[in-house]
This record gives structure tokens, sequence and C-alpha cells, in this order.
């Protein structure tokens, strides 16, 4: 690949999209090559911003599951419903064939789920329409997983009428949020706290947080969100609630390199079972699922997205590389984040 064929690929992404922040980093053999586009250039001195991934988390989430695994706390082949005994599930006792989903369903998106809470009473509906007269509604503003408690998520177990059928992937920020309580009962510890201390400790991050930063370190700032009227908006605020383990990291350029480069090096080795295997098969998507990411041939990849955010992340072993994408700016063009980091991906040898 050529410069210009990236700066193209970069401008056809970024046509129209004023204040545009996008740091890049494309992971080749022993090198890495970081880039900063502004709408205009390609700039290799990346300034040192702090982006939100959005549902790149759930690689974290999963990382620390595997982690779990590898130590026998915890088995993907368990059913959820030893972590909830406060739940009478929605079972039909008189068919047989019918059970709650497992670990492995959540973590490939296919427990049945999808991404609305659900009320078993009338009582909890109205708690919860309670509490969401207080999300704006706007989502490029506002974040409404922060105005979800535990008891929500919880809520929607036992208004589910499970069944013993394979489901279709169907993309589940509950499902993830759910997995996310179950880490809290395996860990003793809040989520937050027990992914904080496996960012810092076991993958050596430092600028890597749950939900906006309360303190950015020096040198760094946080990049704006821009929307899709290219104004200026405000910042996802999670409010620490549990939907952070399906969407609330943020990180910098740094940091999810390091992140990447563990996974080409499977360091620490269970990084490696998170998606050494095709676990599960989308039909209508036409691609595999490992432990949350997405297999589609040689290349591993997840991407986020949260008011304004964007951000995608993969390898491919085979050819040794690994992309980073970070932006600011809600995506407007055809040709997105997701479509130039694959097609990097894709390449047999990088060049530039």
């Amino acid at each position: 690949m050529e410069k210009e064929e990236l700066l193209q690929m970069l401008k056809m992404h970024g046509e129209g999209m004023k204040k545009l922040s996008l740091s890049m980093a494309i992971i080749y053999e022993d090198e890495i090559h970081k880039f900063y586009y502004d709408g205009e250039n390609i700039i290799e001195e990346v300034p040192q911003l702090i982006y939100e991934i959005g549902s790149v988390t759930k690689t974290f989430t999963a990382a620390l599951l595997m982690k779990l695994v590898s130590e026998g706390k915890i088995k993907l082949s368990d059913s959820i419903d030893r972590f909830f005994p406060e739940v009478k599930w929605n079972l039909d006792e008189f068919n047989r064939n019918v059970a709650v989903p497992t670990i492995l369903q959540l973590v490939t998106h296919t427990s049945g789920m999808g991404n609305d809470i659900d009320c078993s009473t009338e009582e909890a509906g109205m708690k919860l329409e309670k509490k969401l007269m207080k999300f704006t509604g706007d989502f490029e503003n506002d974040c409404i997983y922060g105005y979800l408690d535990e008891e929500d998520y919880i809520e929607t177990l036992r208004a589910v009428n499970w069944d013993k059928v394979d489901h279709e992937f169907q993309y589940s920020n509950i499902g993830l949020s759910l997995l996310g309580i179950i880490l809290q009962r395996v860990t003793g510890m809040t989520y937050d706290k027990a992914m904080q201390q496996y960012i810092n400790e076991e993958l050596g991050l430092k600028n890597t947080w749950l939900d906006i930063p309360r303190k950015v370190p020096e040198g760094y700032s946080i990049a704006t969100p821009i929307g899709i009227n290219q104004e200026e908006k405000d910042h996802w605020i999670w409010n620490r609630k549990i939907g952070m383990a399906a969407g609330g990291i943020y990180s910098s350029l740094e940091d999810m390199i390091s992140y990447m480069k563990s996974y080409l090096t499977n360091t620490p080795q269970y990084l490696n079972d998170c998606h050494n295997k095709q676990l599960a098969y989308s039909d209508v998507n036409n691609f595999g699922i490992g432990v949350t990411w997405i297999k589609d041939g040689d290349i591993t990849w997840h991407n986020g997205a949260t008011g304004c955010f964007h951000s995608f992340v993969g390898f491919n072993k085979k050819h040794n590389m690994a992309v980073v994408i970070l932006e600011n700016h809600h995506e407007i063009n055809e040709i997105s984040i997701d479509d130039i980091g694959r097609k990097i991906l894709a390449l047999p040898i990088y060049s530039l």
C-alpha cells in the first residue's frame, strides 16, 4: 500500500467531516507506523488524544473472562442461572427443551437477547419508565446506559420467555452487561474496580479508563466529540453503571497499540483463547464469532461506537499485522474506518 492510497481512503471516509481527529496505527512485524488525519492531510506526528472506544470494550470484558476461565473460576459452558439465584426463570415446566443461556452464548451474541430492557411486571415497567425520564433521547450527547442499574438487566432475565433453540447472532449490549454482573460475582469486586485493576496490572495499560477519566494525564487531552451536524457534542457519561462492560472504556492510541501487540504475541497466553476458535457463526453477516471477537477468514476484528466516536481494532496473525483506528466524529460517508482497517489487514505485505 502506498501512502497516497491510504490518503485516498481516508479522504473518502472523512469528506465533509469538519474537526475530524483520527488517530491510527499499523503494526507490521516489528514496526509500528502511526498517523493522524485531520480531514485533509496525513500527519506522522500524532497528538496525545484520549478517545471513547465504545464496544471494543467488550473485548476487554472477554479478556478478563478468559483469565478467570484459565484460573478455573468459571467455564464458558456454565449456565448463567447459577450466577443469578435471585431470578425466578420464566421457563415452561412442561417443555423439556427449555434452558437458560450459557456464558458462551453471551459472549458470542447467540443468547437470543438483543438490546432491549424488558420488565416482568407492570410495577417494574413503571420504575424503568420513571428512571429513563432523565434520559434526553439525544444519543449523540447522552448515554442511555448511564441510567440503567444492575437490577434493570436482571429484571430482563425474569421477563424473557426462555427456549432452547439455536439463536442467530444478535448483537447484544444487554448480554455483555449481564456478563459484567457475572464477573463481579466471580471476582467479589465491582466490575469497574476489577476491570481497572486488570487493565493496569495485567495488561500494563496506564492511559485506559472505565468511563471518562477524572484526571487527564499531563500532555494528553480528550478528543472533542463532533456530531453529524458538525457541532461539538458532550461525551458519553456512564455514571459507573454496569453497562460499562459493553462499551465504557476511554483509551489512547499508544495503549491500544500495546493492547493489539498483546494479541499478536499471546501475552498473556489466555488471550489466544479469545479468538483462536470460531465458537459460533452468523449466517446473516457471514462471519464467525470467537469470544466477542469477529472472525473473518484470517482477520480478527472488533469495532465500537458511542454518540460520536468510532473505533476499529483488528489483527491478522498470518501476516503478523494489527491495525488501530480511533476517531472523534459521527461517520457520515459510505466508507467506514471498519472498511479501511479490514482492507489493510487483508494485504499480504504492508509497506508505506
